[in-house]
C-alpha cells in the first residue's frame, strides 16, 4: 500500500537515515545525529502554521519526505 501522511516523531530516525544516504550518494560530508533531528522537528512543530511535513511510504517503509513552508 502507498500512502502520503504527516510526519510523526516516530519517523525522524528514518528521515535522518534518508538524509545521510542522500549525502553519501552525492559524496557530501554530512553529519547530524538523531537528537539534532528530533530537536529540529520539534521546533518546526511549534510553528505548525508555517511548516507542513509529509512522508511517502510504500508498505510501511518510508521512501521519501517533503517539508513545505
Amino acid at each position: 500500500m502507498t500512502e502520503i501522511r504527516a510526519i510523526g516523531l516516530q519517523d525522524i530516525d528514518h528521515i535522518r537515515d534518508l538524509i545521510v544516504q542522500l549525502a553519501q550518494d552525492l559524496d557530501e560530508e554530512f553529519q547530524v545525529d538523531h537528537a539534532q533531528c528530533r530537536a529540529h522537528y520539534q521546533e518546526m512543530m511549534q510553528h505548525g502554521d508555517m511548516y507542513q511535513n509529509f512522508v511517502y511510504c510504500v508498505d510501511g517503509v518510508i521512501l521519501g519526505f517533503i517539508s513545505l513552508v
